[in-house]
């Protein structure tokens, strides 16, 4: 079980989670693989959840489905499907938008694209009773790398700040 690399945002939120817990085992596993489509993941994820029995799943998923606006739509349908076996598997849901992108930047996507996704995850959200982490507003475009998609180190930070926030509220009650 690895969370990644130290500059990802799972690595980054493992490590403020069990500097705030220490008297709890935290691990996060990171499941996510480069490039992969949404179609994929709903694939993947059953097993995952069957061998891992997460607690929580975040779920951050969809951009390599973004080329076209017909794409859109299926690419919803499968992070809904992705967000719903998480949930009937008895893990809380944390479902992520896509954060934004640099205008210009080589890989960055039709903005039009990420704002029509990130509504279907937005909806995803209140249907599944999942938790929406919006990095789409809440990560500033200078957090975005010179890719436009991607975030740079610091980017990564602060979506694990923003996910460790949201825990804190979901789960200190």
């Amino acid at each position: 079980m690895s969370a990644g690399l130290p500059e990802s945002y799972p690595y980054k939120l493992q490590s403020v989670l069990r500097s705030r817990y220490t008297a709890q085992d935290i691990n996060i596993s990171n499941e996510g693989l480069a490039a992969e489509r949404a179609e994929d993941g709903v694939r993947r994820l059953p097993g995952l959840l069957r061998t891992l029995s997460p607690e929580v799943v975040i779920l951050l998923e969809g951009v390599n489905d973004l080329v076209s606006t017909s794409a859109v739509p299926r690419a919803v349908g499968f992070v809904n499907t992705m967000a719903r076996d998480a949930r009937f598997s008895g893990a809380t849901v944390f479902l992520c938008t896509l954060p934004p992108q640099r205008p210009g930047g080589f890989r960055a996507l039709n903005p039009t694209l990420v704002s029509s996704f990130n509504a279907g995850l937005r909806d995803i959200a209140r249907g599944e009773g999942a938790v929406l982490v919006d990095f789409n507003t809440q990560v500033d475009l200078n957090l975005i790398g010179v890719d436009g998609l991607h975030p740079t180190e610091t980017g990564y930070e602060r979506m694990a700040q923003i996910l460790f926030g949201l825990i804190r509220t979901q789960f200190e009650r």
